[in-house]
């Protein structure tokens, strides 16, 4: 699995994160994976549907049990016309067959976009199907379903669904759930073929309305603070043995090594944002504090100990609030400034260096303090 697109939200119930990635949904390790197949009369037929048969066994469609409908008199269904009044359409659940890698899955019978009379009907249809998908999950969930890994491709994807549209939407929907679930920790757009990586990747963007560093006026402050970071990176890989942190500080360094116009500001928001996070957890357990599943939490926690200095915990705050910004789909328009821009990467780099100098220096006392009680 490659990750191509990171979003990351902070909610009620924890930290929760989507991903836009790379990879083959019939391997997905998820503990539910949804796939969508045409609405048509016989068998069920898709791309994803043939993968897992392949990969895992007959999925014995015959035995799929209908959750949500999209047709008839359903308040989801796709479109008032009567050839659709008696369509298949619809999330059915199925059971996976032993020894598979997920627990459930769904799947989503839904029409290509040829199949409406214009593309706002499709769109409008398309919206109507991932708003069914999820109103199918939080029932599994509210009859006691556990999720927390949720994989599904982009659905209809090759159905000629507009991708700016399909990105929205799923993105609208995954949030919503993401904002609610007790359950769901993290959600899977699974991409699997390379020719259209980069389309979705650049609809996701837009769909978030994402800059990219390319501002003359900081660009020799980009490339210098990136420079400094890839240094301290380098030097904490060789010294941190936390899987975690050592899987953060490899994507921040990926991240970087990128050209300067594919340096977007979000991204690198969400980063900083993770780093904030799980610096904040390490360091609460450093002093016996039991950290939460909430970043402002912890920040708090350690603000309240006054074993780290108020301006480490305003970086690590600063961190947690840019990076949130990431996430404003429908808010966007109603702030001044509208987004993040050149100018704001500047202050993530910058945090993000104080916040790693400061780790580094915090861990070594850590191991003077350690040695010198062992003497």
């Amino acid at each position: 699995m490659n990750i191509l697109n990171t979003l990351s939200i902070e909610t009620p119930h924890g930290y929760r994160e989507f991903r836009l990635v790379h990879g083959d949904l019939a391997e997905e390790m998820a503990d539910l994976v949804i796939f969508s197949a045409h609405a048509g009369s016989g068998r069920p037929l898709g791309t994803a549907l043939y993968a897992l048969e392949y990969r895992h066994g007959s999925l014995e469609l015959e035995n799929a049990g209908l959750v949500l409908s999209l047709s008839g008199h359903s308040p989801f269904r796709l479109a008032p016309e009567p050839g659709f009044h008696d369509s298949p359409a619809g999330i059915y659940a199925l059971n996976p067959r032993p020894g598979s890698p997920f627990k459930r899955l769904l799947m989503v019978r839904l029409p290509g976009a040829r199949h409406f009379a214009s593309e706002d009907a499709a769109v409008d249809a398309y919206r109507r199907a991932v708003q069914g998908t999820f109103a199918a999950v939080a029932a599994l969930e509210f009859i006691g379903e556990r999720y927390p890994t949720i994989a599904l491709p982009v659905l209809g994807g090759a159905r000629h669904f507009p991708k700016v549209e399909a990105v929205t939407t799923l993105l609208e929907a995954a949030l919503s759930w993401l904002r609610i679930s007790r359950h769901c920790l993290r959600i899977h757009f699974v991409v699997y073929e390379q020719a259209e990586l980069d389309a979705w990747n650049s609809a996701m963007d837009q769909a978030l309305g994402r800059t990219f560093a390319g501002d003359g006026d900081y660009s020799a402050a980009s490339a210098e603070l990136r420079s400094r970071l890839t240094d301290q990176i380098d030097a904490l890989l060789a010294e941190e043995s936390e899987t975690g942190l050592r899987d953060l500080l490899h994507d921040l360094k990926a991240a970087m090594a990128r050209p300067e116009n594919e340096l977007s500001i979000q991204h690198f928001g969400v980063l900083g944002r993770l780093t904030a996070e799980a610096m904040a957890a390490r360091l609460c357990r450093d002093l016996g504090l039991t950290p939460g599943s909430n970043a402002f939490g912890n920040i708090e926690r350690l603000e309240k100990s006054g074993s780290i200095a108020a301006w480490i915990n305003s970086y690590l705050h600063s961190l947690r609030i840019l990076g949130n910004e990431s996430v404003h789909l429908t808010e966007r328009d109603q702030r001044t400034p509208r987004t993040l821009a050149a100018g704001d990467l500047i202050v993530i780099l910058s945090n993000l260096a104080r916040v790693l100098d400061f780790y580094r220096l915090w861990q070594a006392q850590r191991t003077q303090g350690e040695t010198k009680d062992a003497e």
